[in-house]
């Protein structure tokens, strides 16, 4: 086989692969539906996700015209090239905004954090368009050979400026967070990390879509995640499921020696008479409620809250933290009334919380929930009997 052939085969077979993430990214965003997560959550992703198809697709042609499958001219090839340096730092941006987002601490999703670093792309991409005619980036030569320009070092650092603020994103949300936001935040990193490595290797080697293939790879990750993530996570609050509570209950038991926790039960009073006085919609808008201020208090504590079903939820707190279940339940109660204030609800909303520590290996989780629901139903019969004095 001569150069030249080697060279067209190489060129046929990266137009290929690129064509193949094109259209594995493709059925990734008509899956990425409103179920995986809230609103801003999911345009963010698949703005990545469409950002990452035109990357593909510019690979696809770039290969194809690199490899003589298709006419190309000199101002084809800088279109090409101002389209690859353009796009590829959009989707690390995107990456970017997308994992502070996900990692639920938010630094750069307002003001001035998110100003600046968007401003660096704008001025990167005016730099790219205008390329062509100044050379900054890059350069196209009458033989319509691709040149860096003396303003390269830029693209890279804007790259890469994307990239160590995504993976720093995730470390703060890795050690500042809740016990599942961790945990979310070690899979975001570790998924952050291919395409650094994916950059290093477009680097070295500008030919091979390594950039897109790594991107595709953290997209594809990410996509799977979420969708386990639906399996334990309560569609209607966004808290942890049953499923869930019990998967990590247990695990938190077999534990329970040395690192004893506090296992709150907690259900809404009166949830019957709000569903039948003013229907399952405002049902619905007063079980939001509480596991809003519900994740607030978690949030706050480093702790673990989720739905246990119907009008049911709990929290898990390491021992010492707001052990007083009394206590829990007026600050509790105080959030909810704020936000159903806010939210102009007709009704009151309010909850009582029962509890048990939680020191024994042996225990099971029957153990852990009969424990906490008898408390819960001592503290709703004191309440009752206080209505009534």
């Amino acid at each position: 086989m001569s150069a030249t052939d080697f060279q067209q085969q190489f060129f046929l077979s990266t137009a290929i692969f690129s064509a193949f993430l094109a259209v594995l990214l493709l059925v990734i965003l008509t899956q990425t539906s409103s179920k995986l997560g809230d609103r801003t959550e999911i345009i963010r992703l698949r703005l990545l996700v469409l950002f990452s198809i035109f990357v593909a697709g510019n690979e696809t042609v770039y290969s194809l015209a690199m490899g003589e499958f298709m006419s190309s001219s000199r101002e084809m090839i800088a279109g090409i090239s101002a389209g690859d340096l353009i796009l590829t730092p959009t989707c690390v941006y995107l990456w970017f905004i997308f994992c502070d987002y996900k990692s639920s601490r938010r630094f750069f999703s307002r003001g001035l954090p998110f100003i600046l670093p968007t401003a660096f792309l704008v001025c990167l991409i005016l730099m790219n368009l205008a390329s062509p005619w100044t050379g900054w980036i890059f350069s196209i030569d009458e033989s319509a050979i691709y040149h860096r320009g003396p303003a390269y070092p830029l693209q890279i650092f804007g790259c890469y400026l994307y990239y160590i603020l995504a993976v720093g994103v995730c470390i703060y949300g890795y050690f500042r967070g809740s016990v599942v936001e961790k945990d979310l935040s070690l899979r975001l990193f570790l998924y952050a990390l291919i395409p650094i490595l994916g950059g290093v290797l477009q680097i070295i080697d500008g030919n091979f879509p390594f950039t897109v293939a790594t991107i595709t790879l953290s997209v594809f990750f990410t996509f799977i995640s979420m969708q386990g993530q639906r399996i334990s996570t309560d569609a209607m609050t966004s808290l942890n499921n049953k499923f869930r509570i019990s998967q990590y209950v247990e695990s938190r038991i077999k534990g329970a020696h040395h690192h004893p926790f506090t296992f709150y039960m907690m259900d809404v009073n009166r949830f019957k008479m709000i569903n039948d006085t003013y229907g399952h919609v405002a049902g619905d808008h007063a079980l939001i409620l509480v596991a809003e201020s519900i994740k607030a208090l978690t949030d706050e504590f480093d702790g673990f809250a989720g739905r246990y079903g119907g009008d049911e939820f709990v929290i898990v707190l390491d021992v010492g933290q707001a052990d007083d279940p009394i206590a829990l339940e007026e600050t509790l109660n105080a959030n909810i009334a704020k936000n159903a204030r806010l939210a102009k609800l007709e009704f009151d909303v309010t909850i009582s919380v029962g509890r048990t520590l939680c020191d024994d290996p042996k225990d099971t989780i029957e153990d852990v929930f009969r424990r906490a629901d008898a408390q819960l139903y001592e503290r709703k019969q004191a309440r009752k009997q206080l209505r009534m004095d």
